[in-house]
């Protein structure tokens, strides 16, 4: 691990020394050949690229140091101890429900914190492999808004978006989140999208929800809860992309199939069944569903009258080839027999589509609409000419 890190550091060292010292004239001293020819010279980067480029490399540096940068310290992207150090210890957690407990997570869930940052309000935090991927932040009070009769708290639009100089990377690119000319009618998010510099180090590639391209690196949403055109309940902060200035919209209604007709039960020359919680191999491909998360919150909202379910599902290709996976190798099956397919904009990290090589491993959740009246009973994945099930 030493060498590696020493490696680490004396490659981003010279990178470093390379961008630093590539000629910024405004002319070349001699013709190349191409130019002679009458071939157009490629375009020199930018200053602004060159400057990004290595303030990357300076946050990658600082991060193989071990050093936690000041521009992520307890916001988008610090760490555990960081959030501690700024906030206090937590007053609560989210189990895996999704409720308030008072009780820590369990080994294995999603570690969600929440704080009580005493001049803001409230911060639930999400930390993915150490960092804080999603943070959610509530005004002070804002839990008497499930209490009929004690009053509503809310933010104006001008204190919401200065809530970002708090939690935003602070290289973020973003000035003002929302303009009062964007600020939509009740009911309705919108976001705004932002890059950092230093998230780019911590995050090279981000999938933006799962299924869509992935997002520049460094690449972070920033949400805002209209309560009112005037009121704001709700600041998101996420690694990943959303459309700059674009409504945060809601899943396209998902239809069952009929009793029976689905593929949870046909085809296949291996079929296993466990429970959750359980592990199992099938065909060399070995799964493990450790819990389920009903009426999850994904990146985009459930349809009218649907909702979402999660299970937390990690995949081990144990072949001597690569495995591949798709949304509707992953199945929920109901009480009565129907089944829905897995879905993008379901929780982070999603597993949605992909591929394994012998060995490799992916850890996630796999996420699916379906009418409130579907009842889960079983989560099936179909791979590698293999039926794998979990009885929910």
């Amino acid at each position: 691990m030493r060498r590696e890190r020493v490696g680490l550091v004396a490659l981003a060292a010279v990178l470093l020394a390379a961008l630093v010292m590539i000629p910024l004239r405004s002319g070349p001293a001699s013709f190349s050949a191409a130019q002679e020819a009458g071939t157009p010279p490629a375009e020199p980067p930018s200053v602004e690229a060159l400057q990004t480029q290595i303030a990357v490399l300076e946050a990658e540096l600082a991060l193989v140091g071990g050093v936690e940068l000041e521009l992520i310290r307890g916001r988008l992207g610090g760490s555990r101890a960081s959030f501690d150090a700024a906030y206090g210890a937590p007053v609560g957690y989210v189990d895996a429900e999704g409720n308030d407990s008072p009780d820590p997570p369990l080994e294995g869930d999603p570690a969600q914190l929440i704080y009580d940052a005493a001049d803001i309000g409230e911060v639930t935090a999400t930390f993915t492999d150490g960092r804080a991927t999603h943070l959610t932040v509530t005004p002070p009070g804002s839990a008497a808004q499930l209490l009929p009769g004690l009053g509503e708290t809310y933010w104006t639009l001008e204190e919401a978006n200065a809530i970002g100089s708090r939690f935003s990377p602070a290289d973020a690119s973003a000035g003002t989140l929302i303009s009062e000319q964007t600020a939509p009618a009740a009911g309705v998010e919108l976001a705004v999208q932002a890059s950092s510099a230093a998230l780019a180090a911590l995050f090279p590639q981000v999938a933006d929800g799962g299924c869509g391209p992935v997002a520049e690196a460094g690449t972070f949403t920033a949400t805002l809860r209209f309560s009112s055109a005037e009121q704001i309940s709700a600041v998101t902060y996420a690694t990943g992309g959303a459309a700059a200035g674009s409504a945060v919209g809601s899943l396209a209604a998902t239809i069952p199939t009929e009793p029976g007709r689905g593929r949870a039960d046909r085809g296949g020359n291996a079929n296993v069944t466990s429970s959750l919680g359980g592990r199992v191999t099938a065909n060399g491909v070995q799964v493990e569903a450790f819990q389920i998360r009903p009426d999850a919150d994904g990146v985009a909202a459930p349809a009218a009258d649907q909702v979402l379910t999660a299970i937390d599902v990690a995949i081990t290709n144990n072949t001597n080839h690569n495995v591949t996976y798709d949304l509707p190798d992953f199945v929920l099956v109901d009480s009565e027999g129907r089944e829905v397919a897995a879905i993008c904009g379901g929780l982070d990290p999603a597993i949605t589509l992909g591929e394994l090589a012998p060995g490799e491993s992916i850890a996630g959740w796999v996420t699916f609409q379906a009418p409130a009246d579907f009842v889960p009973v079983r989560f099936v994945f179909l791979v590698d000419n293999a039926r794998i099930g979990f009885n929910l």
